[in-house]
């Protein structure tokens, strides 16, 4: 198994790490609204933070990492002169 120092920094031995690691992940979310949140941008690649954070991940990954206002652009039908 490959150690990083961030592993290495939860115990001393690999039962230590092991039990550390596992406590993370003890306590449950219980806002319906967050994790149908990170399901949705999960699925869809999409980055969930701030607004410096969302910046800063489009510009590190060249992508947008927010999802974009959907439909048609304003404007995108032009009247003409004659109608």
């Amino acid at each position: 198994m490959y150690t990083t120092p961030r592993d290495l920094s939860l115990g001393k031995t690999e039962y230590d790490r092991l039990k550390n690691y596992r406590a993370l992940f003890s306590h449950h979310v219980d806002d319906n609204k967050l994790l149908e949140e990170i399901r949705s941008n999960t699925n869809k690649g999409m980055a969930i933070g701030n607004d410096y954070f969302e910046e800063q991940m489009t510009t590190l990954i060249g992508r947008k990492v927010v999802p974009e206002k959907g439909g048609r652009p304003i404007g995108w039908r032009k009247a003409k002169n004659g109608s």
